[in-house]
């Protein structure tokens, strides 16, 4: 893929994000009440909607020496429920458009599997030599709907339902061509003044295809949370690193980093900006190494 291609490919994916935020923040933008808004906007089972833009520029690769990136779309919309015992459900959708990089088939059975947007792996097609160029498509969907329990525990909230993926992808290389489906759980804590500590684990089993061609599916995930917050909006800490197995290719992918990041306003519309550099050691395919991902979150106070 050449400088000229992959520059071109970087702002394909970067301009239709910046639009579609600019376009959220003139149609919703409103004043800000909320005192605890930044620890809201970093805490994954708060009442609040959320629009994240995001752009992760990967730049170096395990068995591979290309580049790649990946623009994301993520609505986190909460509902009121009728329930006294179930107050509220917060949905979660993720929504990928990425390219792959240069595969090298040269390079042994190590290069016979490809990284997801997910943390899954797909297998390259069979039966092709020398090298496969840099491709561009959508991932599959992944949504969650987490129902919150209310309980009389102090500080700390519970989530649990269940996570889906949808084959939205028909590329071979940016989708696994299957329907998946699993349960999820979330625990977050803010017993701790200025901390917020918790985890989300889940699990996907495919269960129809969409591509009968294609291998089953069966992996697990855990992201950790763990954030300090600081003065003026301003806080540190881990909370999108998902960790995860892949129990038919027996692959881990453990990505690792600290974000650093500001709840503030853009004219009267508050965000969460945030930059957050990765690395992540396994080499075990063709996985990304390290990258640097870009946030816009349009934050939305009832």
């Amino acid at each position: 893929m050449n400088k000229t291609s992959r520059s071109r490919s970087r702002r394909s994916i970067a301009q239709p994000l910046l639009a579609s935020a600019l376009a959220f923040a003139a149609a919703y933008g409103g004043p800000v009440t909320a005192d605890d808004l930044a620890g809201a906007a970093t805490n994954p089972l708060a009442n609040l909607m959320q629009f994240q833009f995001q752009y992760q520029y990967n730049g170096g690769y395990h068995n591979s020496d290309d580049t790649s990136q990946m623009g994301v779309i993520q609505p986190v919309i909460p509902f009121n429920l009728p329930w006294a015992s179930v107050p509220t459900l917060i949905t979660r959708t993720t929504i990928p458009y990425l390219t792959t990089p240069e595969i090298d088939l040269g390079r042994g059975g190590r290069s016979s599997s490809i990284e997801l947007p997910d943390g899954g792996f797909v297998d390259v097609p069979a039966g092709l030599d020398g090298k496969i160029d840099s491709q561009s498509a959508w991932g599959d969907i992944v949504s969650f709907g987490l129902f919150l329990p209310k309980l009389n525990l102090k500080g700390q909230t519970i989530g649990i339902g269940p996570v889906v993926s949808l084959p939205l992808s028909s590329n071979k290389l940016t989708g696994t061509g299957k329907w998946e489906l699993g349960p999820a759980a979330v625990y977050i804590n803010t017993n701790t003044p200025t901390w917020q500590w918790g985890a989300l684990a889940y699990h996907l089993w495919d269960v129809a295809d969409s591509q009968s061609d294609r291998n089953y599916q069966s992996k697990s995930f855990f992201q950790p949370v763990l954030v300090k917050h600081l003065k003026d909006g301003w806080y540190v800490g881990t909370q999108d690193l998902l960790w995860s197995y892949d129990w038919r290719s027996e692959k881990w992918n453990v990505p690792l980093g600290v974000r650093i990041g500001k709840v503030t306003k853009i004219g009267k519309q508050p965000v969460n900006l945030f930059v957050e550099p990765i690395y992540q050691p396994v080499d075990d395919g063709v996985q990304m190494e390290w990258a640097i991902k870009l946030n816009v979150t349009l934050l939305f106070p009832q």
